[in-house]
């Protein structure tokens, strides 16, 4: 076989591939065209917190019952995306999961692959960014944030108040 040829790149390739998904932080979940789990990788090993091989075969519907979002819907729509909550140990941890449909080079349905991603340190800054521009908003001193050359950005309701410009 000619050193060129495109066989040796294909076979690294799909290595590589492989790999990548292996090794990736989000959970990825491949589902047959009857719903079905087909494959997984080990971050959604974990997230799921149970093997492959006790998942594989099962129905995603049943299999995955503690994640909210997931149900049949997915099977018919083009694509999902949703923010689920799951709790663990009495906290929340937030994941951004994905649902799209898979197919071949001919266009013909192969299944679904679902993405986790967690979120949770994002959607906990949120949170907490949320509860800070609230004090700031309703603290009774005022409060005016500028940029490093001394133009206003923002300013608090007890601002305008105490000084009567807007």
């Amino acid at each position: 076989m000619d050193s060129d040829s495109p066989q040796p790149q294909a076979t690294a390739c799909a290595a590589a591939r492989q790999m990548i998904v292996e090794e990736m932080k989000d959970g990825m979940i491949f589902l047959d065209t009857q719903g079905r789990i087909a494959d997984l990788n080990p971050a959604a090993e974990k997230l799921i917190g149970r093997p492959a091989a006790s998942l594989i075969g099962q129905g995603a519907a049943e299999a995955l019952t503690g994640w909210p979002g997931l149900n049949g819907d997915f099977l018919t729509a083009p694509e999902a995306l949703h923010e689920i909550s799951i709790e663990t140990n009495g906290t929340p941890e937030w994941y951004e999961m994905r649902i799209a449909p898979l197919h071949d080079k001919q266009k013909r349905l192969l299944g679904h692959v679902i993405t986790l991603r967690d979120i949770t340190a994002h959607k906990r800054a949120s949170e907490q960014l949320g509860l800070q521009t609230t004090a700031l908003a309703s603290a009774a001193n005022a409060i005016v944030l500028t940029d490093t050359k001394g133009f206003i950005q923002w300013v608090n309701p007890a601002f305008t108040t105490l000084t009567g410009y807007t």
